[in-house]
């Protein structure tokens, strides 16, 4: 996987679209999407001071 920017609501009509959305940030963030996009399409990890920006955002998607 391999992501230039990604753009998402803080907030969801639906609990399980919510879900999903966090869910693949959660992914998209994490050392091992991370590792994926390294190896798969030899881009540059995020570095741990934009991702420690990056994370309370994802968390704080939710269900409206």
């Amino acid at each position: 996987m391999l992501v230039s920017y990604l753009i998402a609501c803080t907030e969801y009509k639906s609990a399980d679209e919510a879900a999903i959305v966090k869910g693949y940030l959660e992914y998209a963030i994490s050392p091992e999407g991370q590792e994926a996009a390294a190896e798969n399409a030899g881009s540059a990890p995020l570095s741990a001071s934009l991702t420690s920006k990056i994370t309370p955002a994802v968390e704080a998607i939710k269900a409206g």
